[in-house]
């Protein structure tokens, strides 16, 4: 979960609103696509050598 303080903090270090939100974004779309992978039963992909 993302707490007030966790933006505070961003914030604090340099990061702007749209940074803040194209961060946020971007998890969001890498957790939709690893959970949708996994509900269409695709196998995960494997590790970098």
């Amino acid at each position: 979960m993302v707490e007030d303080a966790d933006i505070a903090a961003l914030r604090a270090a340099g990061w702007g609103e749209r940074g803040i939100y194209e961060a946020t974004a971007l998890i969001a779309l890498f957790n939709f696509s690893g959970r949708l992978e996994a509900a269409a039963g695709l196998p995960p992909a494997p590790p970098h050598a």
